[in-house]
């Protein structure tokens, strides 16, 4: 682990190689079925952005658990983090 240690600059760099790693990847995929804005060009959003693909796969993982939930009808629990610091006790 010595390329990654657990340090920013250890991040910093696992960030740059995974950014490098799946560029020509990236670059071939047709965005245009993930986008939901008039810009259909999500590629766009991810330009500077360390990490992206992490960030992507975060937010791919809730959207679809929740098209999952839906689609079968099962019950959830939701809970948000802004709760933790204005509804603690969780009354509406």
């Amino acid at each position: 682990m010595k390329r990654y240690p657990n340090s920013i600059k250890g991040f910093k760099t696992w960030c740059a190689d995974q950014d490098a790693r799946y560029h020509r990847e990236e670059r071939s995929v047709d965005w245009t079925t993930w986008s939901h804005d008039d810009n259909n060009n999500l590629l766009n959003y991810f330009e500077g952005v360390a990490c992206h693909a992490e960030f992507f796969r975060y937010a791919q993982w809730h959207s679809l658990a929740s098209e999952v939930v839906k689609k079968l009808n099962i019950p959830v629990l939701y809970i948000y983090y802004e709760d933790y610091l204005t509804n603690l006790d969780g009354k509406a």
